[in-house]
C-alpha cells in the first residue's frame, strides 16, 4: 500500500491532488492557486523558493506558457531515496525543450 493513516485523511489528500491535476490540466490559474494557502511557500528546483500565493500563481503562469497542451498525472508510490516515506510523484507531459528539472 502506497499510503497509510485514517482514511479520512487519505481521502482529502487525494481530493487535493485531483484537484490540483485538474486546475493543472485545465490551465486554470485561479483552481490552481486555490490549493495553496495565502502563506504557502514553494521550493521549485530552479527558481528556488518562492513565498505567498500570488507570488506562487504568478511564476506557476509564466511556467504555463511555455505549454501549448499539458498532461499533468499523479502517482503515488514510496519516495526512493528513504523508503520510511511515501510521496506524489508528479508526472508532467508535454514538455517544453528547456531542461526538466528530474
Amino acid at each position: 500500500m502506497s499510503s497509510s493513516g485514517p482514511i479520512e485523511d487519505r481521502l482529502s489528500i487525494r481530493e487535493l491532488v485531483d484537484s490540483y491535476n485538474d486546475a493543472v490540466m485545465r490551465f486554470d490559474g485561479d483552481a490552481w492557486s486555490a490549493n495553496w494557502a495565502e502563506d504557502a511557500v514553494w521550493n521549485l528546483p530552479g527558481a528556488g523558493e518562492i513565498a505567498g500565493r500570488s507570488a506562487i500563481l504568478t511564476v506557476w503562469q509564466g511556467a504555463m506558457s511555455a505549454f501549448s497542451f499539458v498532461g499533468f498525472f499523479c502517482i503515488s508510490g514510496s519516495n526512493h531515496r528513504d523508503w520510511r516515506y511515501r510521496c506524489w510523484y508528479l508526472v508532467p507531459a508535454g514538455i517544453p525543450t528547456w531542461k526538466r528539472w528530474w
